[in-house]
């Protein structure tokens, strides 16, 4: 197994916590699949010494700025994949759970697509294009590389696929 390889058991584990923590807040419609995401631009505030350099004023400008780029979607967020909507909730790891706060946006499946996908060592970097009453917004998210993550992975095939899991 590979250093940042997730096993099947656990995989499985937290593929039931993620659909069990957005089942109460969706009234009843079918999860088809959860994962997690962030805006991009977090791993850079990360660095420390990049906070300390950058100060307040400018950490303030960089997360406009990346809010903006992310379309107003929190720093954190479970994209959940229904029969036919597309949902963003806020949320937060808790202990070896998930916690999810207010739902923050809804998109009809057939109005999103995937746009681009960029995977880097540690992350993959991914465009989201959505129409919704004729106008087009795109919006960026990032979440750990793909190829370890079957959770947004899973979440990302249903979306460019638009078809349901195996």
């Amino acid at each position: 197994m590979a250093l940042f390889e997730v096993d099947q058991a656990k995989q499985e584990e937290w593929k039931r916590k993620y659909r069990e923590a957005v089942a109460s807040k969706l009234d009843g419609s079918d999860v088809l699949a959860v994962g997690p995401f962030q805006r991009t631009g977090q791993y850079f505030l990360t660095i420390p010494l990049i906070g300390q350099l950058m100060g307040l004023i400018l950490y303030l400008v960089h997360a406009v700025f990346q809010k903006r780029r992310s379309g107003g979607l929190p720093s954190n967020y479970l994209l959940v994949v229904t029969a036919d909507k597309v949902h963003a909730f806020k949320y937060r790891g808790s202990y070896g759970g998930v916690k999810v706060k207010d739902e923050v946006a809804v998109w009809n499946r057939s109005d999103l697509r995937l746009v681009d996908r960029q995977d880097g060592a540690l992350a993959t970097t991914l465009t989201f294009e959505a129409t919704e009453d004729g106008e087009r917004a795109s919006f960026k998210a990032n979440t750990p590389k793909l190829s370890s993550n079957p959770w947004s992975a899973e979440v990302v095939e249903l979306i460019e696929g638009g078809g349901s899991p195996a």
